[in-house]
């Protein structure tokens, strides 16, 4: 069986976990791991069917807690995982709930780095405490400082304090604190779309901060292109682009109001505080608080001199001596004035390139140095197909007695294709379809190789043409025209071909049938 490791202390301090208890976040925002998340954390704990002892606690499938014969009969992969994004459940909760409490935005590969860290930590973001008993250490202060306010080396060597168990380094845990910190630093594309809801609009400013000199107002009703954001003073900054400006937006105001209530924590009371049905001893004992436990005080009073506090406990409420318990702060609740809504995330527009489609060797190739001229015969008009098939994308119908340029002819069977070009665009024109005829050869006019733009000879003009169609710039080109080598293909040699014959050194353009004939066609 593999052995694992489970770091449990950072240097020379231990650090014992607490039971995983069911988390209910009531924060603004909420993350969740990712598939990618996942899988790194099953890389980096390695499975195991069968439970193993791991430095504190009995182990199961990829790192999950379990007791020591829960599972007889072992446990396979699938369970195993089953079992892992259960338990994922309470870490994600520690993350989401510490972030939140200090306003900290991460991107996903940051939040799934973190999560990984925290399974095999516990919740250190509120148990470990530092020799001056703060719940505080390198990595925590660097994500409520703003991590980019760090260097990718200080983040690694935060992520890599924590490599010990049983008071010395571990090489399984170097490794993984070294993968976590490199998911962490690996940016992700988090773009989002907001659009402007303030009434007079949104200022666009130079940096994220309220005294920074205005860009520009962004009209409401606009939508914008979030590439990055931050938290600075009251405000959440989105950097995003308008009217050539690129600057930082107020998307909302972050604004905290007191609850009223106090927030306390019980820290003298080894063997727990009483919770009362009332305030005084006399009062039935409903619950018993555990030592160092947060409580929410919402009401106190004075009785016999001593302070009592009202609050709720494992679902009950009563009353409890704030005798062995200290004031932390006064609670308040956070709420946001937007000046934008989220639109979701942004997905660029696909750009495509031509891919090059052969069609089958044309069963009668035009007669050299000339193309043929088709006239409609159908009363209802022919329409023209994108490719050779009657189920293809319908580009254009050509009305009765209509006259076109077709450069080639394909068979299928028993159905006869031609090669037309449409307001600029490449399609075909079935001519014949078994018995049906739909229009017929009505002459044949002069063809001249590379004549780009159809004006009956070959100049400079056509190089520039078929120089940026090949270049991608423009797709405006009767394709067979543009095919100075007649190879299938436009290329650069057709440039070439072009500019030689244009100059009037002795070459030759196109021969008159090719063995297949390329199409160009937009996906």
């Amino acid at each position: 069986m593999k052995q694992k490791y489970r770091i449990v202390a950072l240097l020379t301090a231990v650090i014992v976990a607490i039971s995983a208890v069911p988390f209910l976040h009531s924060g603004a925002a909420t993350m969740d791991i990712s598939e990618n998340g996942i899988e790194f954390i099953k890389s980096q704990e390695g499975f195991s069917a069968k439970a193993y002892y791991d430095y504190g606690q009995w182990s199961i499938g990829y790192g999950s807690k379990c007791e020591e014969n829960e599972y007889p009969n072992g446990i396979t992969e699938s369970q195993a995982e089953a079992l892992l994004v259960e338990q994922l459940q309470t870490y994600i909760g520690y993350v989401n709930d510490f972030l939140n409490d200090y306003d900290i935005t991460v991107n996903q590969n940051q939040f799934d780095a973190l999560t990984s860290f925290t399974y095999n930590l516990g919740n250190v973001w509120d148990n470990y405490r530092d020799e001056n008993g703060e719940a505080t250490f390198l990595l925590k202060t660097y994500l409520i400082n703003g991590v980019g306010n760090y260097t990718d080396e200080q983040i690694k060597t935060a992520f890599g304090n924590w490599c010990n168990a049983g008071g010395k380094p571990l090489a399984g845990l170097i490794k993984r604190r070294a993968a976590e910190a490199e998911l962490f630093l690996t940016p992700t594309d988090t773009s989002e779309q907001w659009r402007v809801t303030a009434s007079s609009g949104l200022r666009l400013r130079a940096s994220a901060s309220t005294s920074s000199s205005g860009l520009d107002v962004i009209p409401t009703g606009t939508t914008l292109i979030i590439t990055e954001k931050k938290t600075a003073g009251d405000y959440n900054w989105g950097k995003t682009t308008y009217a050539g400006k690129t600057g930082w937006c107020a998307l909302y105001e972050i604004v905290r109001e007191e609850t009223g209530n106090e927030i306390w924590i019980i820290d003298d009371a080894p063997s727990g505080m009483r919770l009362r049905s009332g305030a005084g001893t006399s009062y039935t004992t409903i619950a018993t608080i555990p030592n160092n436990t947060r409580i929410t005080v919402t009401q106190k009073k004075t009785v016999s001199g001593a302070t009592w506090g009202k609050t709720s406990y494992a679902g009950k409420t009563g009353w409890c001596s704030l005798q062995y318990s200290s004031f932390v702060e006064a609670e308040s609740e956070t709420t946001y004035n937007y000046n934008a809504e989220y639109i979701g995330a942004y997905q660029p527009p696909v750009t495509t390139k031509p891919t090059t489609t052969t069609v089958p060797t044309t069963t009668r190739p035009p007669v050299e140095g000339n193309v043929d001229i088709y006239k409609i015969t159908a009363q209802d008009g022919a329409p023209v197909y994108a490719e050779t098939s009657l189920e293809s994308q319908q580009i254009a119908l050509l009305p009765v007695d209509t006259t076109i340029t077709a450069s080639a002819v394909v068979s299928i069977g028993d159905t006869d294709w031609v090669m037309v070009a449409i307001d600029g665009q490449s399609g075909f024109l079935c001519v014949q379809n078994g018995t049906d005829v739909f229009a017929v050869l009505d002459g044949i006019h002069e063809f001249v190789y590379a004549d780009a733009n159809g004006d009956g000879k070959v100049t400079v003009t056509d190089v520039m043409q078929i120089r940026k169609y090949v270049a991608e710039l423009s797709f405006d080109l009767d394709f067979f025209a543009g095919d100075a080598n007649a190879d299938g293909k436009i290329t650069a040699a057709d440039v070439m071909l072009t500019r030689m014959f244009v100059a009037e050194l002795d070459v030759q353009l196109g021969p008159a049938t090719t063995s297949s004939t390329a199409i160009l066609t937009e996906k």
